[in-house]
């Protein structure tokens, strides 16, 4: 019976770890593998320009909202086929009456009376652009000049519905969070890069992404994480999800990591959401998209009790067997270099080298909070923008 018990913790500790592995470290080789073997087609651009409508919902946003007008306007698209609409969520600052000094074509204002969420700001504002493709963004983003000539070239596809753009993180003063989203963010846009090019990105960022008109439906009014349901339900409609290195759009990383674990504890909630949501996803009937949805994204989601699964179990097999208890100190003393990373603080020197296992760490943590928060119904749909 003892034996029986052992195998099935060594079962549950490998399996942990191995899962671990494979969304973190595998699944990034498989498809580097997978792009020697078979190279996906090229993708097929247009020079044509279609009409665009720039989407930006704001809450609040007086310190930045008449910057980011200024830098929709310096796009390089002909000014007779734009249109920007800031959707105003319900905000109580000065966000109105300085969007309002733009009110002129191509800048369009909609003001929501009550403060109801980012998803609802969009919902009003998306049915009453004019224009053929829908360009989604946030107050807090910075378009490059060509972003939208990039975004708008993969349309010449017909498949093509939804086209993710690129985001880089730059530093904050003094912020040490960018360096780690950094290297965090190098791996998921390589994710990206190689998903998007059989047509499978896996969601988008709120900074930049676009749309057809025609494919966008109202999305869930208490999703939390809309940037990823909405390409996502493109991808389940059958249309195409590409991604574009090239259209860039810069953000900068938020100054405190308090405030990047809220960001992250938001992110938990929609995650366990949008599973729900997005289920029919996973039919391995969809083939490459279902594959890449449980390697990118499910697995990710479940690390945090993987990760519990695999100490736990660890620490009992570390009970009966030397294998197990001299594999256990790397294992605790990565936690360990994640607490020191904590209490040391960002200004030591010592954090530089234990930074990956604290952001990991605490980025997992994060992600559990926000499970429970989803789970006993606390998790607002509404946002309060962070400090960047």
């Amino acid at each position: 019976m003892f034996a029986a018990m052992s195998l099935t913790l060594e079962i549950i500790f490998w399996s942990s770890a191995g899962l671990i592995g494979y969304g973190y470290v595998f699944y990034a080789l498989i498809l580097a593998g997978l792009r020697r073997v078979f190279p996906p087609a090229p993708p097929s651009f247009t020079n044509e320009l279609p009409s665009i409508s720039v989407l930006i919902a704001a809450y609040n946003e007086e310190q930045a909202i008449k910057d980011r007008i200024a830098n929709c306007l310096t796009l390089d698209y002909p000014k007779d086929k734009l249109e920007i609409i800031i959707a105003s969520d319900g905000s109580n600052d000065r966000t109105n009456e300085i969007a309002a000094t733009f009110d002129r074509d191509p800048v369009r204002l909609i003001c929501l009376k009550q403060r109801q969420g980012k998803v609802n700001a969009i919902n009003t504002a998306s049915p009453k652009v004019k224009n053929e493709i829908l360009i989604f963004s946030d107050a807090t983003s910075h378009f490059e000049p060509d972003l939208a000539r990039k975004l708008v070239r993969h349309f010449g596809d017909t498949q093509v519905g939804c086209v993710c753009g690129n985001v880089v993180f730059t530093n904050a003063a003094g912020s040490k969070t960018g360096e780690l989203e950094g290297a965090y963010w190098k791996l998921e846009t390589y994710l990206r890069q190689r998903e998007g090019e059989r047509g499978s990105t896996l969601g988008a960022t709120g900074a930049a992404f676009a749309m057809r008109r025609e494919l966008w439906r109202p999305c869930p009014p208490n999703a939390l994480v809309e940037d990823l349901v909405m390409p996502m339900k493109v991808l389940q409609s059958g249309y195409q999800v590409n991604f574009e290195p090239e259209a860039i759009a810069t953000e900068t990383a938020a100054e405190k990591i308090d405030e990047e674990f809220e960001r992250r504890r938001r992110i938990g909630a929609g995650a366990l959401q949008s599973l729900i949501l997005l289920l029919p996803m996973l039919n391995p009937l969809r083939g490459f998209p279902a594959i890449a949805f449980f390697s990118h994204k499910v697995i990710r989601w479940l690390t945090p009790m993987l990760m519990i699964l695999c100490l736990l179990t660890h620490l009992i097999l570390a009970i009966n067997s030397g294998l197990y208890l001299s594999l256990l100190v790397p294992h605790l003393g990565f936690y360990l270099a994640a607490l020191i990373g904590l209490l040391v603080g960002r200004k030591n020197r010592v954090y530089r080298v234990l930074s990956l296992p604290y952001y990991f760490v605490s980025m997992n943590t994060a992600l559990l909070c926000g499970y429970f928060k989803y789970l006993r119904g606390t998790q607002k749909v509404t946002w309060n923008r962070v400090n960047r």
